[in-house]
């Protein structure tokens, strides 16, 4: 859920016929794209009735080359990739020109002058398969396919159906929000959320963690503070009490067994009922219950307003696999966002995050039919089933 953030809704219809179709951007100075559906409408009339009733589609890209990926060093370099991304463009609108007129009977040769002839020597392309689609049994395909700022790619469909693509405009995660001041840091220590151990804990647990039992203080001759190891000592040191000192202990018990009576709480609840309740929640006990396959577990109940479908949320998380391996995280910086209940994210999350309140903790597990199913990911194996702590810091 890091590292590309989705800026708007991106689509393209790749025409049936074997017509290559440029993956180009509307949006000046936002050259990525996230592809992750491609799907054919099944009432549509196939291009030739007696031709097989199906759509297979294709990538067409120029081989990638690692110039193109270098950083910028300086302001000459920034301008150098800037023309080779403008000559990028311009080969990539003369290859899209040349298969639109693949199928043509004529072609007019003395169109091209000897410069454009020149441009195009030896430029070579790659074609992969990515779906077939048939209006009876598939007729959509889920996709993630991520077009870098400098690809050349093209679809073409080969088949009686035109495909309709769609995805999202995607910008480095980043890009969109730099790193906090270190003065700023300070202010929202209390937003950050990390529930991984440290590395005194990590020793502790390997065996090889350093005593607590000893200290440099133990050599101290006479301390005015004594560390007590047992019960024995305890009951040594413990001054005794007076009479007018047991007194003054068994008043204070009952006026706090007074003040803490269900009588006192009753009439807290009708002085200040929210705030009484925003009391009950702080100390309610973590509870758990199983919603469509997902475990939700709230590890502290919140004060604030409720995640509901349709609000816009900000999240801090950390994903699990079973093992305990991390696969993803936020915890710090700009809060992980996204709308509930419309499907930017995975389905377990717009089911497990309902009911959350701002403040709140909670820990989901999602089935893998509820997740990424037998999808392989980078860092999440097919079939697995994922852990997150999450805090919910806003809704909007």
């Amino acid at each position: 859920m890091s590292g590309l953030q989705p800026i708007a809704f991106w689509g393209l219809q790749v025409p049936a016929g074997d017509q290559l179709t440029m993956v180009a951007s509307e949006i000046p100075g936002v050259n990525m794209f996230r592809i992750t559906m491609a799907a054919i409408d099944p009432n549509a009339k196939p291009l030739e009735a007696d031709q097989p009733k199906r759509a297979t589609l294709k990538l067409i890209r120029r081989p990638l080359d690692h110039d193109d990926y270098e950083d910028d060093e300086d302001d000459e370099d920034e301008s150098a990739d800037e023309e080779e991304l403008k000559k990028i463009q311009k080969k990539s609108k003369k290859l899209a020109k040349k298969g639109a007129q693949a199928n043509q009977m004529e072609v007019d040769g003395e169109d091209s002058d000897e410069e454009e002839d020149s441009d195009d020597e030896g430029f070579e392309t790659e074609e992969f398969v990515i779906c077939t689609l048939d209006p009876e049994r598939q007729y959509q395909q889920t996709l993630d396919i991520v077009v870098g700022e400098y690809e050349e790619a093209f679809f073409k469909v080969v088949g009686n159906f035109d495909v309709f693509l769609s995805g999202n405009y995607v910008v480095p995660a980043d890009r969109n929000g730099e790193k906090d001041d270190e003065d700023d840091s300070e202010d929202e220590d209390e937003d950050e959320y990390d529930l991984s151990p440290d590395e005194d804990e990590l020793m502790n647990m390997l065996g090889g963690g350093v005593d607590d039992s000893e200290d440099e203080l133990d050599d101290i001759e006479n301390p005015r503070i004594t560390e007590i190891d047992s019960e024995d000592e305890k009951k040594e040191i413990e001054p005794k009490l007076t009479k007018a000192g047991k007194k003054s202990l068994k008043r204070a018990a009952e006026e706090e067994g007074r003040f803490n009576s269900p009588t006192v709480q009753e009439n807290r609840r009708q002085e200040d009922p929210e705030r009484a309740e925003k009391a009950e929640k702080a100390g309610s006990p973590a509870t758990k219950k199983v919603v469509q396959g997902v475990t939700i577990e709230d590890k502290k109940t919140g004060t604030g307003p409720v995640a509901k479908n349709g609000v816009k949320l900000g999240m801090r998380y950390i994903g699990k696999l079973n093992n305990g391996k991390v696969f993803d995280s936020n915890t710090k910086g700009k809060p992980f966002t996204f709308r509930l209940g419309k499907g930017e994210v995975i389905k377990g999350w717009d089911v497990g995050l309902v009911g959350m309140q701002v403040g709140g903790e909670r820990r989901i597990v999602i089935p893998a039919n509820m997740a990424y199913g037998k999808k392989q990911l980078p860092g999440i194996p097919a079939n697995s089933t994922l852990t997150f702590d999450v805090k919910l810091l806003e809704v909007k």
